[in-house]
């Protein structure tokens, strides 16, 4: 539904894309870093996106930092 509204070049289908996910349905760090390296990919296909953005990977691996300030009060809909 999305790519017939959006119209052809303007969705990224991450469906073929394979990573590996920890709970069965969100990745993991290692396979959120494959699929936004895919969505890069695609962003700068000129036969492939409507609006193509060159980007080049960084030459640096960067560690993740825990930092976030909230707590775990919310546990969904009750």
């Amino acid at each position: 539904m999305i790519r017939e509204c959006t119209g052809e070049g303007r969705f990224f289908d991450s469906s073929s894309v394979i990573a590996s996910r920890a709970d069965g349905i969100h990745p993991t760090r290692q396979g959120a870093a494959l699929w936004v390296d895919k969505i890069v990919e695609w962003m700068g296909e000129p036969e492939l996106n409507a609006n193509p953005i060159e980007m080049e990977k960084p030459d640096f691996a960067t560690h993740f930092k825990h930092d976030e300030k909230h707590g775990m009060g919310y546990h969904g809909r009750r």
